[in-house]
């Protein structure tokens, strides 16, 4: 059951007439944006900006790296021996710290 106030509630249709490369072009562009067809035409439509593939992958991507960085932060930890200096080896903590503080600002800034 639909739960959804009645004037929030998307029950009206608007056909729109397309060829067959156009309606390709519009599921392969809404897939893209990881939106419906119907979706996506709404977004449109109402000026919504859609979703960017390229900006989601690249967000994903940098998510990746950041794991990466924190194991790598981890590993230093384990990893410490007794040919470094305790003052190099907490110079080298905060460099990675400082890395992944900003790498997270920038994916935020995406």
């Amino acid at each position: 059951m639909n739960k959804l106030p009645p004037e929030q509630r998307r029950n009206k249709i608007s056909n729109v007439y397309l060829t067959a490369l156009e309606r390709e072009t519009l599921k392969s562009n809404a897939k893209r944006t990881g939106l419906t067809a119907s979706d996506y035409l709404r977004n449109l439509a109402l000026n919504i900006p859609l979703p960017s593939f390229e900006k989601n992958n690249a967000i994903d991507n940098l998510l990746k790296i950041n794991s990466d960085l924190a194991r790598l932060g981890n590993l230093l930890k384990l990893a410490i021996s007794e040919e470094y200096s305790e003052e190099k080896i907490n110079t080298l903590i905060d460099e990675i710290s400082d890395v992944k503080e900003n790498l997270k600002d920038k994916i935020l800034n995406l």
